[in-house]
């Protein structure tokens, strides 16, 4: 630090001294009440500029929670598990979120200004225009089923649900990926065409009936024993349709005690009961063995 020769010092302190000296010969030239009116003047500004200090600092805080709100609504929407798209009457992608970019395997500046549609599978491209097409004409909510394909990748089941966004041209999706539960219901199909193939090819006649007990199914062994087509026992049942139905002992065997009435009341299982029916065809009786666990074998 440079230290100051005491004649500067003094130099310094005679200035200021005359300066104080001009301010106060200038006062001098206002009244008492003038200058008492000065000061409230500068007090009130200082009051003025404390409030427009405290204004300032409120709004500050409020924009600083607002970004925060901002930040976390973001995070919500670029990191929540299903992908956003905002989407024009031909499909162009206009927005996305990080997600629904991610289900497409393209960086999301990239799919801006791209359509959706090239995306898709052959097959389901048709399934999405007719879509859009219900979304751009009215205000419900639609849903559709449509298949991503990339090249290199498996393809994605996915489900589009999206709602006209009001007066602008656009439209906002979500896209969930159903891709388990279609690959779910696809097994469960090959599972039940593989059950009715094996009930259609079986010797033994099987009968499926409602909680009603009305029957709304049978392999064709058992049109073979009972000797009536499916078409002329679907819809029936014991108790509505007179099956001419016998016990062992030769004894009437009335419909609502059939083994498949008795299961659906109790529900309980019956097995081993020995029934004869009527054939028509054959013009006699069909003795068989039931075992009912909710259908009823024949």
């Amino acid at each position: 630090m440079t230290n100051t020769p005491p004649e500067t010092a003094l130099s310094l302190r005679e200035q200021a001294e005359n300066k104080f000296s001009l301010k106060t010969s200038a006062l001098n030239k206002y009244s008492h009440y003038e200058v008492q009116r000065l000061v409230q003047e500068l007090n009130v500004h200082q009051i003025e500029l404390e409030m427009q200090n405290d204004e300032l600092k409120k709004e500050r805080s409020e924009r600083n929670e607002l970004e925060a709100l901002l930040g976390t609504y973001s995070d919500l929407y670029e990191l929540a598990p299903v992908g956003y798209f905002n989407l024009d009457e031909g499909g162009v992608i206009l927005a996305v979120n990080l997600t629904g970019a991610g289900l497409l395997g393209t960086e999301r500046s990239l799919l801006v200004g791209r359509r959706l549609a090239i995306y898709l599978s052959d097959e389901t491209r048709p399934v999405f225009r007719d879509f859009l097409e219900r979304v751009f004409s009215g205000v419900n909510k639609e849903t559709c089923d449509v298949e991503i394909q990339l090249e290199g990748r498996s393809p994605i089941f996915v489900q589009i649900m999206a709602v006209f966004a009001g007066s602008k041209k656009e439209c906002r999706a979500v896209v969930s990926d159903i891709n388990e539960r279609k690959l779910a219901e696809e097994k469960l199909k090959a599972s039940e065409w593989r059950f009715r193939l094996l009930s259609e090819m079986m010797l033994q006649g099987v009968v499926y009936q409602d909680a009603n007990g009305a029957i709304i199914s049978m392999n064709p062994a058992a049109s073979l024993i009972l000797g009536k087509s499916s078409e002329q026992l679907l819809g029936s049942s014991s108790t509505m349709v007179e099956h001419h139905t016998i016990r062992e002992n030769g004894e009437p065997f009335p419909g609502i005690e059939h083994p498949a009435m008795v299961a659906l009341q109790t529900g309980l299982p019956v097995s081993s009961v020995i029934m004869g029916v009527f054939n028509p065809i054959l013009d006699e009786y069909r003795w068989i063995s039931i075992c009912e666990h909710g259908t009823e074998t024949t």
